[in-house]
């Protein structure tokens, strides 16, 4: 975990650390929620959740942003083999502009990665970026959803993680 702030209060500092732990932790479907969560927080009446239908699935959508026109691939699986990844994140990407491509101009790469994206899926990811000049491509890790969740409001935070020691009870 990274050092705490020194103009950091007491709260932020709790929350922003469970919220690391959170994060950290979940894989798979578990981190799917996660994101779900901190979005439908950060983002009231603007984030769209997308869940699977029958045999339709999700059409390659794991959230939407009416707003900034942005689409997100969520991907935490337990463990991150080449071949698969790289098929799964083409076929994601591929379906998502097949079946949304009007609605959004950005597309974001939602991971679980704290220390950054093996070489593979950097390299997918700058050859869409190369051959897609009219979608904003991103990779969203730890540190852009550190940003989203510093957004959410104080009662959010607290009626999700529970009330933060503060300065009295220290």
């Amino acid at each position: 975990m990274r050092p705490i702030s020194p103009v950091m209060n007491l709260q932020d500092a709790y929350y922003e650390a469970k919220f690391e732990n959170l994060f950290r932790a979940a894989k798979g479907s578990e981190f799917q929620t996660l994101f779900e969560r901190v979005m439908g927080l950060a983002y009231p009446g603007d984030f769209m959740a997308c869940r699977p239908w029958g045999n339709r699935g999700d059409r390659k959508n794991d959230g939407f942003l009416p707003s900034e026109r942005r689409l997100f691939q969520v991907y935490a699986p337990n463990e991150m083999k080449e071949r698969e990844a790289i098929a799964k994140i083409t076929e994601d990407f591929e379906g998502a502009k097949s079946h949304w491509g009007r609605h959004f101009n950005k597309w974001v790469f939602a991971n679980n990665a704290v220390d950054g994206l093996p070489p593979h899926v950097i390299q997918v990811i700058l050859d869409f970026q190369q051959s897609n000049p009219g979608i904003t491509i991103e990779t969203w890790g730890l540190p852009e959803f550190l940003r989203v969740f510093r957004t959410v409001s104080a009662n959010d935070r607290s009626s999700w993680m529970g009330a933060a020691p503060s300065e009295e009870t220290k």
